[in-house]
C-alpha cells in the first residue's frame, strides 16, 4: 500500500494529479530524498532535510515549499505507513509542489547483488551529480541496461574504468570489488560481482 501526500495533505493515488505546467513534469526539474522509516519514525530526517536545503540553495531555486512543510509531510507519511520499514520519497519543485510517497521496503529476496559495470556513464566534473534531481534518466537507461543483461544494477564508470557511482546503491560497496577500475580485472558487461548489503536510502 503507498501512502500519498501532495500539496498540504494525505490523498489516494487516484487523486495525486501534478500540472502540466509543473516543472517536473515539463523538465525533470526538481529535487528529491529518499529516506527510510522504521516503525513511523524517521531517525535520519535531519541530515536529510539539510542537505535538500543546500540543494535548493546551491541551484538558486525559488518558490521552493518550505523545509518546514517538507518535514511535516514526511512525518505524517512515515506515521501513516505504521509498523515495519518504509521508504519515503520527498519530491519538491518550485511550482511549488510538495510530494512524499511511503511504500513498504522491498527486502531483497537473496543477500547479494548482480551489476553490470558501464564505462563512460559517469562523468567527473558534472556537479548536478551532487544533489538529487528529478531528471535522473542516465540512471533509468543504465538499469535498463542491467536488468537486460539480467543483473540487479549498474555501477557507473568513467571513461577510464574508475568508479563513480551506483544505481539505487551506495557506491562504497562496489569500490573494494572493482579495484581500481576495469583495468584490474573487471571488464564492461556482466560481471561476477556479489555486494552483501541493503539499498540505499
Amino acid at each position: 500500500m503507498r501512502v500519498v501526500w501532495l500539496n498540504g495533505a494525505l490523498v489516494t493515488e487516484g487523486q495525486a494529479h501534478l500540472s502540466i505546467d509543473d516543472p517536473a513534469v515539463r523538465f525533470g526539474d526538481g529535487l528529491f530524498e529518499s529516506i527510510r522509516a522504521t516503525d513511523g519514525v524517521v531517525p535520519l530526517l535531519d541530515r536529510h532535510l539539510a542537505r535538500l536545503d543546500a540543494s535548493i540553495t546551491a541551484l538558486g531555486y525559488a518558490g521552493m515549499p518550505a523545509i518546514t512543510d517538507v518535514r511535516r509531510a514526511i512525518i505524517e507519511v512515515a506515521a501513516a505507513c505504521g509498523a515495519g520499514v518504509s521508504k519515503i520519497r520527498a519530491s519538491v519543485t518550485a511550482h511549488p509542489t510538495l510530494l512524499v510517497e511511503g511504500t513498504p521496503a522491498a527486502r531483497p529476496a537473496r543477500p547479494c547483488l548482480s551489476a553490470v559495470t558501464i564505462t563512460g556513464a559517469w562523468h567527473p566534473g558534472n556537479r548536478l551529480a551532487e544533489h538529487k534531481t528529478l531528471s535522473v534518466l542516465a540512471w533509468r537507461v543504465a538499469q535498463r541496461q542491467a536488468a537486460a543483461a539480467g543483473a540487479d544494477t549498474a555501477v557507473l564508470l568513467d571513461a577510464d574504468g574508475h568508479l563513480g557511482e551506483a544505481v539505487g546503491h551506495h557506491a562504497s560497496k562496489f569500490r573494494n570489488r572493482l579495484h581500481h577500475g576495469v583495468g584490474a580485472g573487471v571488464r564492461q558487461g556482466q560481471v561476477g560481482l556479489s555486494v552483501s548489503g541493503r539499498a540505499a536510502s
